[in-house]
Parts: C-alpha cells; sequence; structure tokens
C-alpha cells in the first residue's frame, strides 16, 4: 500500500466532515470546463500535476472534474498557473454572488420600508370631529 492513500483519506473524511465540496481540477477523461460552473463557498481544490493528473483514489473521491479551457495542441498548464486561474475564478465567482444577494437584500429592505410607511397613519392630522 502507497505510504499517501491513509493521508488521502484523511484529507478527504475532513473535507466531508467540515462540509468542504472536493474539486478535481484536471484536463482528464469526463472533465467539465470551468467557465460557466460555480465554485461553492467551502471548496477544496485538488490539482493535478502536469503528465500523470489526479491519481484514481483521490479523483473518486470529488465531487466533480473541471479543466481550464484550453485552445492549441497544447492541453497542459503549469499547476501553478491552473492554482491562480481557479482561485482568481472562485473570488470573482463568490464576490458576483455576495454583491447579487446585497441587492436583493437592499430592495427587500427598500420595500419593506415602502410597505411599513404606506400602513403608517399621518401624526400631523387632527380629527376635529
Amino acid at each position: 500500500m502507497c505510504a499517501i492513500i491513509p493521508i488521502l483519506t484523511r484529507l478527504l473524511a475532513w473535507a466531508a466532515e467540515a462540509g468542504y465540496e472536493v474539486i478535481a481540477i484536471d484536463n482528464g477523461a469526463g472533465s467539465r470546463p470551468l467557465e460557466g460552473e460555480s465554485l461553492p463557498e467551502r471548496c477544496l481544490m485538488v490539482f493535478g500535476s502536469e503528465g500523470k493528473g489526479i491519481g484514481p483514489t483521490l479523483l473518486a473521491g470529488c465531487s466533480r472534474l473541471l479543466r481550464i479551457g484550453q485552445y492549441g495542441s497544447t492541453r497542459s498548464i503549469n499547476v501553478a498557473a491552473a492554482a491562480a486561474r481557479y482561485a482568481t475564478h472562485g473570488y470573482f465567482s463568490t464576490a458576483a454572488r455576495l454583491r447579487i444577494e446585497a441587492e436583493a437584500e437592499a430592495q427587500k429592505r427598500a420595500a419593506r420600508s415602502r410597505s411599513a410607511t404606506a400602513h403608517e397613519q399621518p401624526t400631523d392630522v387632527i380629527d376635529r370631529e
């Protein structure tokens, strides 16, 4: 048994217990392009090495297999560059989601405020009867 397998098993167990989605980042068979994918706030990304990619034990513990869309004949990217690309995507995806949620909450508060104002009785009117 390879010494790394128990470590990977513990990592995957920890991620599941801590509520992280484990996502494989590799250009292997069945991978989907990053573009159009949403990354969760709690995400553990596993990057494949150039040449070998992600081993079967670790890949089996991942919920999704994503890749960076590339053009031309080369289908490989340095792992540091790949990590930077995915981190940037995750950051901007999260920032966009948070902005949309904040705008929706502001609209809800404004609607509640308008509704409350419409139901209030004017305080400067005196009943003279």
